[in-house]
């Protein structure tokens, strides 16, 4: 394409971007028949309204061939002219009487330049082209471009008499300006926003979502015809109605609701909303925080009074809440409605399964206004003066160098509140304790009468309710497809979550809260796996005692990494940074100095066109005014981070295959996602290049030849430095406006790679060895003539200085500039020791600064659960590194995606290359005496590691949790042995006595011995303790009890005098364990709230409450469960179950089995 074309898709180009056809109605051409948007782009627009018939292209030069046929004639009549005259002049020499007239050699008057009879095809042109400029300068409020040098244009002349009888010499043309960017980068560039624009939305008839590359075959996307493929005969489809994945259509009297009309109707609540109000002082806007909290809150009587909810508005320090500028904040927020609440209640009440037994309260609905704003009533607490405009774990500015400050809104637009959460997985107090703790010295927290609720923890809600429907009734209007519910096809909670995010119709992932519920369930249960999973690679510990384990802690450094190193899986978190970290340092050693660049790109989500078109009201903001497009644009970034962090992921993936791999050359590569302080991402990313220079030049020559490559891709020299900024941002501009000259360079340069100021806690920093308060970015910079490498810039490493005549500009590469379109950066790695030591741990640091591990265990240590101190500590370490900062909406949007947050074209893994003997193994097996059978050995060691799964100790949980549940003090009554480790066997092995046996007054046990057959004191007889018994000397805290008055459930032989109870004694029971002969007594009792179904063998009970959420480890353990009973009316199962539960995966080959199997009967027969 000419670079001297200020639009190069009316020129002719190869430009085939069409981002608007989708988008409006479109209009045929005439003459080209072509169809194009029916704007003023394309047609030429009426000032009474309407569009010309034929497009601007083909109107064109329908005017040059009528002007050129116009000029014909001219010069026809003009030669007849003379040829008349010559003869006339003849005959006027003859004839007297023939008047004589003189030819016109030239126009009455001056000539002008600019008419069109004296001008060459090339000035034709050019006024065409600046006709066009003025077009599109009026109809799109954008700035003229100019493609040729002032000295050349001929408006600068267009004024010049010239005398009337010779005309003006024709003036050549002049040369075409050299692009910034080679043809070949822009024809990359071309192809990349090209794929861009044909990026389009599409839904799936199964599943219903609507998303991108989703596949369409006959209307059924690809990832449901791998789920759903071989599927057996009678099963439903996995994302379907008939397995409960279908939510329903939100009813209008619901899709109406504010969030705080919501929060009043919602049957539970679970979260704490923390929500910050901008003050003056503030440069940040409205800042709202979600706490999940340890207890789930059922209300039923409904509405809640405002006053409530769990939502507290802290307000900057002398602020008043009646202020207009303080209220139009959160004015939809917190916007109530009586007529709307009350007719979503009824309808719920109807239609919602969870929603039947509730009240609808009168006195609560006559408290809320009839349209108002209730932001008063809510709990309003005051910051004190000395807070700073800060968030934990961040100061300052944290933008990028160049990086404007896109959430501003002008004043009188009510910009919604950013929202985040931070994940309460460590639960020591309710968020309430917390806050009233951190807020008492400064202000009295207001009292209030609590609602008529009920709290359930969360840990044991399980799968018993649907929480997700009660919490968010305005997504689940008839309480369908919640994921606590039992299905025909199991789902697990990250498909359903992603499912849900690609909902067709957007309200899931528009949802302020919904995600950060489902964030924060998933990240819980990745940190109780990772360390459960830890806790069995070192059984050696379980016995520690908390003492034992603190002594531990201060004299083995390495058991706290150990603990944190399992915390990898953990995405986001700084164990997972510290292990790509130490992959990004092995990749780089691998590479050795192979030539290194370090890129970075900033995700432009208010501005990008070719983002917001896939989001609502994309015409309105497009033909808005600027004040209508920024907050267009700020609404749809608030409501949509699910499509933005997904956009993100496609943009650079087509970005580096289109672009960059041709630009650089890539070789490899290694880019990870990061989000700043309010929430945008950034995407850093390290290329090694083998063409390209390698690192640590040590000769002059090397180094000049190193500069000398990079010097052409990147530059710090503006072409027009004191142009000044655009009023529309650059950025928002559709690619079909963006040229390929210098001009355009200037533009984008100007806007974004200008380091503006330099600020403490932003890049300020004081130097250890001078103290002296330098910038870290090294700006101000000296201007160069020429690139070099140099440590002028920064005296303790070699640096690349480029070309340069600005000295706050950030160096870049046009290409990147004008294809990115936001503010990038591109530094070439000079040494590799500069490459590990700052380029790596710049990229994969982790999102903030943070305690270190040593006082996160002393701040765990305190609330370590004295049973089990190694697995209490393990799983409150990992939760704690999860909740010490807070996670914005589009970061949890990328992980609920599956979008992973780090990607490489190398895979690195770990291999353990110490000696055989110590290496961690899953099973530690003992190492027995010579001349042992070691198989035998390591077959008990493993039977013995299996007992300890998970599923054994969860009903232990539940026991303990049921003792405290009676409110009496309770009693650890140890057995007393004999036989060298005879205590370290189980009840299994010493004929079902416990070694450890805890009970209370009041606690239900259950007999596991045959004490009396006769008169039905046998294994598995219930009652509860009424009384223990010492004899007189004896020290209750020392001794074992005499005996143990217990009241037997339908027993009606001889019992104590004057009671309804009989004595239990203790009991003695040899056994031979380890090959020696043993003993155990205690009393034949266990707790019988929960027993195990192993445990449960044998026994015929009443009835039986059974919870069959996880998958049988052996089997036929459900049948056991399910058999202990008479009849199925007597089983009550405590949470639902999927029918998966209980079939087998079947394999491809089955069916080829079962048939080959019915012919080989067939012979035999």
């Amino acid at each position: 394409m000419a670079a001297s074309s200020p639009l190069p898709s009316l020129q002719g180009s190869t430009i085939v971007v069409r981002p608007y056809i989708d988008s409006q109605p479109t209009k045929c051409c005439t003459r080209c028949r072509k169809e194009f948007p029916e704007t003023s782009v394309y047609f030429k627009a009426y000032k009474k309204g309407g569009f010309a018939a034929m497009c601007i292209d083909c109107t064109a030069r329908n005017s040059a061939a009528k002007r050129a046929k116009e000029q014909r004639a001219q010069w026809d009549v003009s030669a007849e002219t003379n040829l008349n005259g010559r003869k006339r002049r003849a005959l006027g020499g003859a004839d007297p009487n023939v008047q004589r007239k003189a030819p016109r050699l030239a126009p009455d008057g001056p000539v002008r330049w600019d008419m069109a009879s004296q001008h060459t095809k090339d000035q034709m042109r050019a006024a065409a082209a600046r006709e066009r400029e003025n077009r599109y300068r009026r109809n799109n409020n954008l700035p003229p471009i100019s493609s040729r040098s002032p000295e050349a244009d001929p408006s600068t002349v267009s004024s010049i008499l010239f005398p009337s009888q010779t005309p003006p010499p024709p003036t050549p043309p002049p040369a075409p300006t050299k692009a910034p960017i080679s043809d070949t980068d822009w024809s990359n560039i071309n192809t990349f926003h090209e794929y861009l624009s044909n990026q389009e939305m599409e839904t799936c008839g199964r599943c219903k979502e609507r998303w991108f590359h989703m596949g369409l075959s006959n209307g059924v996307c690809g990832a449901c015809l791998r789920r759903d493929r071989n599927l057996p005969r009678g099963a439903p489809f996995l994302f379907s109605r008939d397995n409960n994945m279908d939510p329903g259509v939100v009813p209008e009297c619901l899709r109406a609701l504010t969030q705080m009309e919501e929060m009043v109707i919602a049957k539970a609540h679970c979260h704490m909303i923390v929500k910050r109000v901008r003050g003056h002082q503030y440069h940040y806007t409205g800042h709202a925080v979600c706490f999940w909290q340890s207890n789930v809150t059922f209300i039923d009587a409904l509405p809640s009074r405002p006053e409530h909810v769990d939502i507290v508005l802290l307000r900057p320090h002398g602020a008043r809440m009646d202020e207009e500028r303080y209220k139009r904040q959160f004015k939809n927020d917190f916007r109530v409605r009586r007529g709307y609440v009350e007719k979503a209640l009824h309808w719920l009440k109807r239609y919602h399964p969870d929603y039947r037994d509730i009240t609808i309260s009168q006195p609560n609905l006559l408290a809320l206004p009839v349209d108002g704003d209730v932001s008063d009533h809510v709990l309003n607490i005051e910051e004190s003066e000395e807070m700073k405009d800060t968030e934990p774990g961040r100061q300052g500015d944290s933008r990028a160098c160049g990086e404007e400050d896109e959430r501003g809104i002008d004043g009188n637009i009510p910009g919604p509140s950013q929202e985040t959460v931070v994940p309460n997985l460590d639960i020591l107090q309710t968020e309430a304790e917390l806050l009233e703790e951190a807020f008492k010295k400064r202000r009295k927290l207001p009292t209030a009468q609590a609602p008529a609720i009920r709290q359930t923890p969360i840990d044991e809600l399980g799968r018993k309710h649907r929480l997700f429907a009660m919490c968010f009734p305005t997504l689940f209007p008839y309480g369908a497809a919640d994921w606590h519910q039992g299905r025909m096809r199991n789902v697990s909670l990250a498909d359903w979550a992603e499912h849900f995010l690609k909902f067709h119709d957007g309200r899931f992932g528009a949802h302020p809260r919904f995600r950060f519920l489902v964030f924060n369930m998933l990240m819980r249960k990745k940190a109780q796996e990772a360390s459960g999973f830890w806790v069995k690679k070192r059984p050696d510990l379980l016995g520690l005692s908390l003492d034992e384990l603190k002594e531990l802690l201060g004299e083995e450094s390495t058991l706290l990494k150990s603990i944190v190193r399992s915390g990898a899986t953990l995405t986001g978190t700084r164990p997972y940074w510290r292990q790509k970290e130490n992959g990004l340092k092995a990749t780089a050693r691998y590479f050795g100095t192979t030539g290194t660049v370090f890129c970075t790109w900033s995700c432009a989500d208010h501005q990008w066109d070719d983002l917001h078109r896939h989001l609502p009201r994309y015409v309105q903001r497009r033909d808005g005014t600027d004040e209508e497009r920024r907050k267009i644009a700020w609404e749809n970034v608030q409501r949509f981070p699910h499509i933005i962090a997904a956009w993100l992921d496609i943009r650079f993936k087509a970005f580096l295959k289109y672009v960059m791999t041709s630009f650089l050359g890539l070789d490899d590569y290694w880019f990870r996602y990061e989000w700043q302080a309010r929430g945008t991402g950034h995407i850093h990313c390290i290329n090694w290049m083998r063409d390209s220079p390698a690192m640590g030049a040590r000769t002059p020559d090397q180094r000049k030849a190193f500069a000398q490559y990079w010097n052409t891709k990147v530059t710090a020299v503006n072409p027009n430095s004191t142009r000044p900024a655009d009023a529309r941002n650059p950025a928002s501009l559709p690619f079909i406006h963006i040229c390929n000259t210098d001009e355009q360079v200037a533009i984008f340069m100007n806007r974004f790679q200008m380091h503006a100021r330099c600020a403490p806690g932003r890049c300020l920093r004081k130097n250890k060895t001078t103290n002296v308060v330098e910038c870290r970015f090294f700006f101000p910079r000296e201007l160069q003539a020429h690139a070099l490498v140099t440590k002028s810039i920064n005296k303790k490493s070699w640096m690349f200085g480029v070309e340069r005549n600005v000295e706050r500009l950030a160096q870049c590469s046009p290409v990147m500039a004008l294809e990115w379109l936001a503010n990038t950066d591109l530094q070439p790695a000079v040494t590799y020791k500069g490459l590990i030591l700052y380029v790596a741990k710049y990229v994969s640091k982790p999102e903030i600064r943070s305690a270190s591990y040593q006082e996160l265990q002393e701040q765990i240590l305190p609330y370590v659960s004295d049973r089990r101190p190694i697995a209490s500590f393990a799983a409150r370490l990992l939760n704690k590194l999860i909740g010490e900062r807070d996670w914005s909406a589009q970061e949890i949007s990328h992980i609920l995606l599956k979008i992973p947050q780090q990607k490489s074209t190398r895979l690195c893994m770990v291999l353990d290359c110490r000696p055989d003997h110590a290496q961690d193994r899953h099973i530690q097996f003992d190492v027995g005496e010579a001349g042992e059978d070691m198989a035998v050995k390591e077959g008990l060691s493993a039977y013995k590691r299996y007992k300890m799964r998970v599923e054994h100790a969860s009903g232990g949980e539940h026991l303990r949790d049921r003792l405290r549940d009676c409110k009496q003090p309770i009693l650890g009554i140890k057995s007393t042995h004999t036989g060298q480790g005879a205590e370290g066997a189980n009840d299994d092995e010493a004929d079902g006595l416990d070694p450890h046996l805890c009970i209370c007054l009041g606690a239900r046990v259950m007999l596991t011995d045959n004490i009396w057959v006769e008169n039905g004191l046998v294994n598995g007889s219930m009652g509860t303790v009424r009384d223990i018994v010492w004899n007189e000397g004896q020290d209750p805290t020392k001794d074992m009890p005499t005996a143990i008055m217990a009241e037997v459930d339908d027993y009606e032989g001889p019992k104590f005098p004057g009671t309804d109870c009989i004595p239990i004694f203790p009991v003695t029971r040899r056994f031979e364990y380890k090959k020696r002969d043993c003993s155990r007594t205690n009393f034949p009792l266990r707790p019988a709230y929960a027993i195990t179904v192993h445990k449960a063998q044998g026994l015929t009970l009443k009835k039986v409450v059974l919870n069959l959420e996880r998958k049988d480890h052996a089997p036929g353990l459900s049948y056991v469960a399910i058999s202990r009973v008479k009849k199925l009316s007597s089983i009550m199962f405590e949470t639902p179950f999927d029918l998966s539960r209980f079939t087998t995966k079947v394999s491809s080959n089955m069916k080829d089995r079962e048939r080959d199997w019915h012919l080989r009967t067939l012979q035999c027969l």
